[in-house]
């Protein structure tokens, strides 16, 4: 198990990813659609599974739901 930083995941890929505490980003340093971006390179890492655990509905995950296949869908 490797605990990485979103920034030192980039051009890395592993066949399971947990993504956690995305109800914790704030968009003070930079704009929404960068954290957006940010988040999707996140879950282009998984190569087999994604797993996103419940997060409270922030505006952040509102800008990244379109970026989920079948929104709430468990794949």
């Amino acid at each position: 198990m490797s605990l990485i930083s979103i920034h030192s995941s980039k051009g890395l890929d592993f066949d399971l990813v947990y993504l956690v505490g995305l109800d914790h980003i704030h968009a003070r340093e930079t704009s929404k659609q960068n954290l957006v971006s940010l988040v999707y390179v996140a879950m282009t890492r998984a190569k087999h599974r994604l797993v996103i655990p419940y997060v409270k509905e922030t505006d952040l995950i509102k800008g990244i739901k379109g970026c989920l296949p079948g929104e709430g869908e468990h794949v």
